[in-house]
């Protein structure tokens, strides 16, 4: 049996036999006068009374004071001696002459101190009979009480020894208890472990940590699920989480400490596994980045290529048209029929370079390169303004004087396609452009008083092309990208960027909270 269960045991035990040691001394209320007892008094009285001396009518006294040292306790029992005395001497007085005076006097004493003798000897007898039977019946309780206590140490032995976790009991140091399961794990049986220190099971470098886990649990302390190294019988080590626990008396003395011990080799495999898993994702992940930022890199240089061939070659060559087509207007005769067709032609051309060159200016706005993020905007939003004749505001405040073209880019694409997107679907009639600079980056929100829309979680069909694009865009620049919409409530579209980058992408996307860009002001 182990240790712990053989020291709660007895502290049980103990316990329940002090408790119903009081329980037993407890004294009962005192007893009340029978009236037999008072009429039986008083009829030996009468015939001692009415017989004369000689006669020892007086000695049946002693029984009727033992009965109430029977019946009654011995206080009672000696309240009635006192009284039969009284009585004794009151018949001597008051008896009829009879035997010779001088014999009457002893035969009274003699029967006073056989009285009191009885009385004496019958409280003395009484009282050990009293504990007698309050031993038998402590010793039964106890013996109840043990069987009981056996019953559930026979029950906490069974768990101890069905558990698949080894358990073990340390006391001063060594081993005083040890389950099956323990054999398992460890390669020791009982009988080679038990009585052997606790630093056996332990390697070199963990010897410090079992003293200190040990002194803490000593303490009192409980130590839950340490992750650690145990040395098993051939020497290999096994990881494991230990559960220690103090080990206390009824009067919550700590003499000793109990541990638990789990085997996480699987688990340790499994976390390996897991952390492998997440390194190939990492790697997996970091590449799709690089190949996104990439792609990204390739459209807006595509992009910039197109818009320089729009700008340098067809708007040049539609230019030229609309000359060739004007000099053969100039060489037409002014009543021939061809000069209004000529005419519109020459004006169909025009239109064309117009829109070419508007078309370029799309793809790619110089003024990003040239004069800035600013003028780029302002460019943008005059452009949009005469085109939709929508209300739109543009704000700015704290923006930096430098910014990078990649950065400038970004935010240029989110207001050039939030715009696109309110003209096609907002039905707004009012659109506020907000350019922020923050202590460690630059921001834009574009805001307007449309219909709004019911957001999408990011992956579900139906989210669009464009939001996604921007707010991976965003996101490639180690910023922050979120839209506030509602049926109803209009839509804000915010981007932030960091200027110096000092995150990971994916620490940035982590994050509970970002950098909000205010809508007011």
């Amino acid at each position: 049996m182990s240790f712990l269960t053989t020291l709660r045991r007895n502290e049980f035990l103990a316990s329940a036999s002090r408790g119903h040691d009081a329980d037993l001394t407890t004294t009962s209320p005192p007893p009340r006068v029978p009236l037999q007892l008072l009429l039986t008094t008083i009829v030996i009285f009468g015939l001692d009374w009415i017989t004369p001396l000689g006669f020892a009518v007086y000695m049946l006294y002693v029984p009727l004071c033992l009965t109430c040292l029977w019946r009654r306790g011995w206080r009672f029992a000696f309240i009635m001696g006192g009284l039969c005395s009284a009585l004794i001497l009151i018949g001597f007085v008051g008896s009829p002459s009879g035997d010779l005076f001088v014999f009457s006097i002893p035969d009274r004493c003699i029967a006073l101190l056989t009285l009191w003798a009885s009385l004496w000897g019958g409280k003395l007898f009484a009282h050990r009979t009293f504990e007698l039977e309050r031993i038998q019946a402590i010793l039964q309780q106890e013996a109840r009480q043990r069987e009981r206590a056996e019953s559930k140490i026979r029950g906490l032995a069974a768990i101890v020894e069905s558990s698949t976790d080894p358990i073990m009991n340390i006391k001063d140091g060594l081993l005083v208890a040890w389950n099956p399961a323990a054999e398992r794990v460890f390669g020791y049986s009982a009988e080679e472990i038990l009585g052997q220190s606790i630093n056996l099971l332990v390697p070199a470098h963990r010897i410090g940590e079992v003293e200190a886990t040990v002194a803490q649990a000593l303490n009192g302390d409980l130590i839950q699920d340490l992750v650690t190294e145990r040395k098993k019988k051939d020497g290999t080590l096994v990881p494991v989480s230990l559960t220690i626990f103090p080990v206390k008396t009824i009067e919550g003395q700590i003499i000793g400490c109990s541990a638990i011990v789990r085997d996480i080799t699987e688990r340790k495999k499994a976390e390996e596994i897991l952390r492998q898993k997440q390194r190939e994702l990492e790697r997996y992940h970091a590449r799709l980045q690089d190949l996104s930022t990439k792609l990204l890199k390739a459209q807006d240089q595509e992009r910039q290529r197109i818009a320089r061939e729009l700008h340098d070659d067809m708007t040049q060559r539609l230019a030229a048209l609309a000359v060739d087509v004007g000099s053969l207007e100039q060489m037409c005769r002014p009543k021939t029929a061809l000069l209004p067709r000529l005419r519109a032609v020459q004006e169909a051309a025009g239109q064309l370079a117009d829109d070419v060159h508007s078309f370029a200016y799309r793809l790619h706005p110089p003024q990003l390169e040239h004069i800035g993020l600013e003028a780029a905007i302002h460019d943008h939003i005059d452009e949009f303004r005469r085109r939709s004749g929508l209300s739109t505001q543009f704000k700015l405040r704290a923006v930096p004087q430098v910014i990078p073209i990649d950065i400038a880019t970004c935010l240029y694409r989110v207001m050039q396609e939030s715009l696109q997107n309110i003209l096609k679907h907002a039905e707004a009639s009012k659109i506020v452009v907000r350019l922020l600079g923050t202590c460690s980056g630059i921001g834009i929100c574009i805001q307007d008083d449309g219909k709004g829309f019911a957001q999408e979680p990011a992956g579900v069909p139906g989210r669009g092309l464009g939001l996604p694009s921007l707010e991976e865009r965003v996101r490639l620049s180690n910023g922050l990208f979120r839209i506030q919409t509602g049926p109803g409530c209009g839509t804000e579209v915010h981007a932030w960027i960091p200027l110096v980058a000092t995150h990971s992408t994916r620490q940035r996307n982590e994050e509970k909270t970002g950098v909000g860009l205010s809508t007011h002001g």
